[in-house]
Order: C-alpha cells, then structure tokens, then sequence
C-alpha cells in the first residue's frame, strides 16, 4: 500500500458498467464542480432517455458502488454522481464517502440531494476550492496523462484549469502576489515546495527531471490508481 495514503481503509476502483447496469433505474445524487477527466481517464459512452453521456463506474472497498456522468448538455467542468435509489440518508454517506475517497472537500459540491434544485441553474462554488494539500493529487494527475508521464509547470497548471471548476475567491490573486490567480500560484507551490515532508517528490510520488518539469514515478501510478485514477485506455 503507498506510503503517505489519504485513508488506508479505503481503496477505490474503476469498474465496468455492462449494459443491464445501464438500464438501471438510477438517481443523482450530487453534482460536482469537476470534469470527469479529473477522476479517471478510464471513461466511457452511453445513452438514456435523456441525451447521450460519457461515465465511469467506481466501487469503495468493493461495498460502496456509483458512476459518475457528464451529458453532453453538461458544462463542460461538471459531474454527476448517480446511485441506485435510496433514502436522502444513504445518498448523503455514500457522496460522503466518494468526496472522502477521492481528496475533495464537500464545497466542491454543486448540490447535493435534500438542497433545492432548479434545472440548468446551479449554484456557485463557495470557498476556495483548491488549496496546497488538496493540488497534490491533481498535479499528479495531470503530470501522469503527458507522454512520459512528465509534464511542465504550465502544462500542469493548464490541464488543471480544464478539469476544475473554480470558486470565485480561487480566480482572486493573493493581495501581495500579483496578478496570476492564487489557484495557479498554490499549484506552483506543490511543484517547488519539493522539500516539504509531504510533498509528491519526498512521498516518492514523482521527481524532478528538470527545474520545470516533473514525472509521475511508478510508485505515484500507483498512489493514482488507489484513489481511482485509472490510466489504463488512455492513448499516450
């Protein structure tokens, strides 16, 4: 098990959804403020009574299972989060769970079932939504889908700006920082705060190949995978 895990009683995988699971009943649950890139690249197509949609199936130490949707009427950084129908009070563990299980703290939520919702009109992400501890995994992530598994600075900052769906204080510059948002500044902090205990390099998660590059090591694929992130039908 990687040194450094978020929950080690937890372990999530991606699972494939056959077509009588499909065509499930199933409800929403939660919507979240990012893309589903952000979660897997083990991503799949399919259809319902609404519109066409790109999903991923997951399962929580092989209990707790959901799949995450994107309609193609979507905005392009939202998600939803779908289960079989149950109680307000099981929907909300089990969201609890995958928030817990994927690193993201609930005001990444959009809505969630038992709040009021109004279709095509979502509310806005309150708080700052990426902080230091939180981009660890993300610049991971995006670091591991470059050819090589390596990736610069500004392709890190970039593929992390196409999967994350900002509050209004992450586009606001730190008052003694300029004028970058304090997202893409924090996200330059994972990078060279390299000998900070925690870091991605000190976890062994990946390392420095030059002063602006940095790559996914094999340990770090595996740190992914445990928390969902699955590689494994992208074409790098």
């Amino acid at each position: 098990m990687p040194k450094g895990k978020r929950n080690k009683q937890a372990a999530v995988n991606v699972v494939q959804q056959n077509k009588h699971e499909l065509d499930r009943e199933l409800e929403p649950q939660a919507i979240l403020g990012r893309a589903l890139r952000f979660f897997t690249l083990r991503i799949h197509t399919g259809t319902d009574d609404l519109d066409e949609f790109e999903y991923a199936a997951f399962c929580i130490n092989n209990s707790v299972h959901f799949s995450l949707r994107h309609y193609r009427s979507d905005p392009k950084k939202i998600t939803s989060l779908y289960t079989e129908p149950m109680t307000q009070e099981e929907a909300e563990k089990i969201v609890t769970q995958a928030c817990e299980s994927f690193g993201l703290n609930k005001t990444a939520l959009h809505w969630i079932r038992g709040q009021q919702f109004v279709y095509g009109k979502l509310e806005p992400l309150r708080g700052q939504q990426l902080k230091e501890k939180d981009s660890r995994d993300a610049v991971l992530k995006a670091a591991s889908c470059f050819p090589g598994r390596k990736a610069t600075t500004a392709q890190i900052k970039n593929f992390i700006e196409s999967v994350v769906e900002f509050s209004a204080t992450d586009l606001e510059p730190f008052p003694s920082r300029g004028s970058e948002p304090r997202w893409r500044q924090i996200v330059g902090n994972v990078i060279s705060h390299a000998s900070s205990s925690k870091s991605i390099f000190s976890l062994g998660y990946a390392k420095k190949t030059a002063q602006d590059e940095v790559k996914v090591t094999e340990e770090g694929l595996e740190y992914l995978h445990s928390i969902g992130f699955s590689l494994a039908d992208a074409a790098l």
